[in-house]
């Protein structure tokens, strides 16, 4: 085998085969090696932030050099005071989005100008991507950007910490919906729904528990393993604080903005996430974590 094979990054031509998302893998240009940050192989050793799988035709040897690095996916948490003027940064990115880069990102992510702005949609012009503020989910001040290139490609700015996708006036409803990312956030509100999203499929901390204190959490799993993984243990994590039911898009449908895309209705969603608090209808797609 070329031991000189080189580490290339997942993207649209080549999906990561082992979590099925095009970004943050890679796979050796040989393709007998994938990169995978998302799912450990439990058997072939890999490096520090992720594991190496073999594909079928195998290989005997294992690369020295890591893949390369990228903007942080999900920053670690850190509860020292930030130094980074984050509310300076989102605000020169709120006037640096022109009425042709918002109109694209109506186009782009399907929900109308209204729940956009609610969620505090801006501009890089440095990065040539969309951004979205995390907040403390508890102060609700912004503790780092995420963005979104046109390709769908996400990154967090340098120096962000992990926070939450929440939008202006919400009502604080009894009953509150959990998705992954800024996107599925803004579709679901575009229902009218209640929504926080966050930063990661495995994200969660005390702030959010302090947040969901006494409420009905239903948490939207991406429609994979992993996604589901996470949602559950969320929804674990929130035991004793709040009441907290997992439930998921139909088969086929990968997440709540497809969901939605696809012609997913709020009567919908409030149906199964009703049979879910009552324990009826959906059998393993739904797991009780927490009574009220």
């Amino acid at each position: 085998m070329n031991r000189n094979a080189r580490w290339i990054r997942c993207g649209r031509k080549q999906a990561c085969p082992i979590c099925g998302k095009k970004d943050w893998c890679c796979y050796l240009d040989t393709g007998e090696v994938f990169w995978c940050m998302r799912i450990s192989s439990g058997e072939v050793p890999g490096f520090k932030r992720g594991r190496t799988h073999e594909t079928a035709g195998g290989t005997s040897w294992w690369p020295m050099i890591e893949p390369p690095v990228v903007a942080v996916l999900e920053p670690r948490p850190d509860t020292r005071p930030s130094k980074i003027a984050w509310e300076e940064i989102h605000e020169e990115c709120r006037s640096a989005l022109t009425d042709d880069q918002l109109s694209e990102a109506i186009s782009s992510i399907g929900v109308g100008i209204d729940t956009l702005d609610a969620f505090g949609i801006g501009w890089s012009r440095h990065w040539r991507a969309w951004t979205f503020p995390m907040r403390d989910p508890v102060t609700e001040k912004i503790v780092g950007i995420r963005t979104r290139t046109k390709d769908g490609r996400k990154f967090a700015l340098t120096g962000s910490r992990q926070g939450y996708f929440l939008p202006t006036k919400m009502k604080r409803d009894r009953l509150v919906y959990v998705v992954e990312g800024p996107t599925d956030a803004a579709a679901m509100r575009s229902l009218g729904l209640e929504v926080v999203g966050r930063a990661s499929c495995l994200h969660q901390s005390r702030e959010l528990r302090e947040r969901f204190r006494g409420r009905r959490v239903v948490v939207i799993a991406d429609n994979d393993a992993v996604g589901i993984a996470g949602a559950n243990k969320l929804a674990t994590y929130l035991e004793g604080f709040s009441a907290a039911w997992v439930i998921r898009p139909p088969d086929g449908v990968k997440d709540a903005r497809e969901w939605i895309t696809a012609g997913g209705k709020r009567g919908d969603i409030e149906s199964i996430a009703w049979e879910a608090i009552h324990g009826l209808g959906q059998g393993q797609q739904i797991q009780r974590s927490a009574g009220e």
